[in-house]
């Protein structure tokens, strides 16, 4: 009987991982975070322009109703504005007059964008009342949130309802 030992091939399963395999699982990783990271912000940045949107919606059904309040005022012309009106010019009547400054505040408010620089004096509200009682509300407002170079910057919102 021959006891010497045969050279055998190493028969042990390899266990763990290689460096080289932990990089390419980082490096993987990372590029799908930075992808995800910058999904998020994008996600961010439209929800505040939909707010925005939003905002203006609830701005203009509000003015809407006050003119219903008042339709009277609103048919001759006591609530038309153009943009860049602040709140201390208003119309005539001094329900319209206080109606239209406290309107403004809010939208101010509730809209930055709407005075300013960014859209040289463009920015606002303006209302147009016919005599048959169709009011034109339109809001533009600045989303500063996007880039200075981008065409979406000056947002527009326009609604055209009956009083």
């Amino acid at each position: 009987m021959n006891t010497a030992k045969r050279w055998a091939p190493n028969t042990q399963r390899q266990r763990g991982y290689s460096l080289l395999e932990i990089l390419i699982a980082v490096l993987v990783l990372s590029i799908g975070l930075l992808g995800l990271a910058g999904l998020q912000t994008t996600s961010l940045q439209s929800n505040q322009s939909a707010a925005q949107v939003s905002q203006a919606t609830f701005l203009a059904q509000d003015i809407l109703d006050r003119m219903r309040a008042n339709p009277g005022a609103a048919r001759q012309g006591n609530y038309d504005i153009g943009f860049g009106t602040s709140s201390s010019d208003m119309g005539n009547s001094p329900l319209a007059r206080a109606d239209l400054r406290e309107w403004l505040q809010q939208m101010e408010a509730a809209l930055p964008g709407t005075t300013g620089d960014g859209c040289n004096g463009d920015c606002g509200a303006a209302i147009q009342v016919n005599g048959d009682g169709r009011a034109e509300i339109t809001l533009r407002w600045v989303d500063e949130r996007r880039p200075e170079d981008d065409d979406q910057r000056v947002t527009s919102f326009r609604t055209v309802s009956r009083i």
